[in-house]
């Protein structure tokens, strides 16, 4: 396990194996979104009758929650696309998520239905 700082200042602890991968031009572990791509593991949450919502979002939006490693500067509100096996989505960050074990993102489940079946559960994703 690997001790590193979060935004806050708050010290994470992550396996080396499960720490998500910086990409493109520039990039490194909490810069903003516009200096490139980060690549890791995406979740779903939000499907009513099985997952709560974040409030005053309906569970028929393009919404997520991010990660430590994108929840830089003023990134409430902002949007990302994430791209899996040749889809992509396009997502407005509302809250936040601890995505501990590699990963990035926590999609709500409208979003990440349309990159995969929910079934899959997990997905190897790109975020830009």
């Amino acid at each position: 396990m690997t001790p590193e700082r979060g935004p806050s200042g708050m010290t994470l602890v992550v396996p080396a194996s499960d720490k998500p991968r910086a990409i493109g031009p520039g990039r490194s572990r909490g810069a903003s979104l516009s200096a490139g791509a980060l690549s890791g593991l995406a979740t779903w949450f939000c499907l009513p009758g099985r997952s709560a919502c974040t409030a005053g979002y309906p569970a028929s939006g393009l919404y997520a929650a991010a990660g430590p490693a994108i929840r830089a500067g003023d990134w409430r509100g902002q949007y990302v696309t994430v791209t899996a096996g040749g889809a992509s989505v396009r997502v407005r960050l509302i809250d936040t998520c601890a995505c501990p074990n590699g990963r990035v993102i926590d999609l709500y489940a409208s979003a990440f239905g349309r990159l995969a079946p929910l079934s899959q559960g997990v997905l190897e994703v790109v975020v830009r």
